[in-house]
C-alpha cells in the first residue's frame, strides 16, 4: 500500500491512516482504501490545538497547554503576552552587556573572580537571545486578528 505525505505539516504517513497524527489533518474519503466488510463512513478527526504562547500541539480535547496557558486564548491577548516575553528577553540581553562592561572594571579590580563573572554574563546573554528568537518564531507564526467591529446606521 502506497504511503502518502500530509498537506498541512508535510509527515509522511501510512496509506492506510484516516488522520495525521501530528496535526491532526483528516485525509480525503478517496485516499483511504477501505475493506470489503468496512462501512464507508469515515469519522473526520478534530485537528491538534496549537498553544499560541508556546507552539506546542497539544490533544484536540486538551483545555490547557503544558505550559499552563488555555489553549482557547485570543489572538490579540497572546500576541500582548508574547510582546512582554521579547521584551523582557532584550532587556536581559542588554542587562548582560552592561555586565560585560562591568567585568571589565572587575578585571583590572578583582583579577581572581573575573571567570566566573564571564560564565554568569555569558549565560544571561545566551539565553535573553534564545528568548527574543523564539518569541519572535512564535509572533510571526500567529496569524492576523480580525478587524473590530463598528456599528453603522442602516441603509435607507
Amino acid at each position: 500500500m502506497a504511503r502518502k505525505f500530509c498537506p498541512a505539516c508535510n509527515r509522511l504517513n501510512g496509506g492506510s491512516a484516516i488522520a495525521c497524527p501530528q496535526c491532526g489533518h483528516a485525509f480525503d474519503a478517496a485516499s483511504i482504501p477501505s475493506a470489503p466488510s468496512a462501512p464507508s463512513a469515515v469519522g473526520v478527526a478534530k485537528p491538534a490545538k496549537v498553544c499560541l504562547v508556546c507552539g506546542t500541539r497539544n490533544l484536540p480535547t486538551a483545555q490547557v497547554c503544558d505550559c499552563r496557558e488555555p489553549l482557547d486564548t485570543n489572538v490579540d491577548d497572546a500576541r500582548a503576552v508574547l510582546q512582554g516575553r521579547r521584551t523582557n528577553g532584550a532587556i536581559l540581553a542588554g542587562v548582560s552587556l552592561a555586565g560585560v562592561a562591568g567585568l571589565l572594571v572587575a578585571f583590572f579590580v578583582l583579577q581572581w573572580i573575573w571567570p566566573w563573572i564571564l560564565v554568569v554574563v555569558a549565560l544571561a546573554f545566551v539565553n535573553g537571545v534564545r528568548i527574543v528568537v523564539s518569541t519572535n518564531k512564535l509572533l510571526a507564526a500567529l496569524p492576523a486578528s480580525l478587524p473590530k467591529a463598528t456599528l453603522r446606521e442602516p441603509r435607507k
